[in-house]
C-alpha cells in the first residue's frame, strides 16, 4: 500500500469513527513532465468528480492552497476558496 493510501484510509477511519461517511479521494497519477487533463492546473479531476457525484459545477465550491488550485478551478468553471496556511 502506498503512502497516501494509508493517509486516505486514515482520514476516512476518522470520518467514519466521528458518525460521517467516507470520501472518495482524486488524485493525479501522473508526473509533472506528462503532459495529462487530470494534473492541475488542468480541471480534469474537478470534472471527474462533478461527473461522478451529478453535481452541477455551480454547486462546487475548490478549496486549495495554491496558485494551481484557482487556476484549475477556473478551467473547471467553479467557485474557489483559498486557504493560505502557514507552517
Amino acid at each position: 500500500m502506498y503512502d497516501l493510501d494509508i493517509l486516505h484510509n486514515t482520514i476516512n477511519e476518522s470520518i467514519i469513527t466521528s458518525g460521517g461517511s467516507a470520501i472518495k479521494f482524486y488524485v493525479c497519477p501522473h508526473l509533472e513532465l506528462v503532459s495529462c487533463s487530470c494534473r492541475k492546473p488542468m480541471p480534469g479531476l474537478i470534472i471527474k468528480a462533478a461527473v461522478d457525484f451529478k453535481i452541477p459545477k455551480n454547486k462546487i465550491l475548490f478549496i486549495g492552497d495554491k496558485l494551481s488550485d484557482s487556476l484549475a478551478a477556473s478551467a473547471a468553471e467553479v467557485d474557489f476558496c483559498y486557504i493560505n496556511h502557514q507552517d
